[in-house]
């Protein structure tokens, strides 16, 4: 049973990073690490200010991890990959971004 969830993770993860990678290239955001339940993108604090923004704008939930050093973590969970509706709707809400 725990195999099954963990593959249920993993294809979580993997859909996740699909859907969030055309806008995380477009600021520039460089992969920082990757957990079962997260992951995080280090990016310039002002690309990271503007994106944390615009997600939200569409009602995207992420956390801002302020490095100290003019850069900062962009922290973002992950969805439901067996649900097509949320990965759809996030689909939709990141191609306005």
């Amino acid at each position: 049973m725990a195999a099954t969830g963990q593959g249920n993770i993993a294809a979580n993860a993997e859909l996740t990073e699909a859907l969030l990678q055309p806008v995380l290239e477009a600021y520039d955001a460089q992969p920082f690490c990757r957990e079962q339940l997260f992951s995080c993108h280090r990016l310039a604090t002002s690309a990271a200010y503007e994106l944390y923004q615009r997600l939200a704008e569409q009602g995207i939930l992420v956390r801002l991890i302020d490095l100290h050093d003019g850069t900062m973590l962009l922290r973002t969970g992950i969805i439901n990959a067996l649900d097509p509706n949320t990965a759809s709707q996030l689909k939709q809400r990141l191609e306005i971004i």
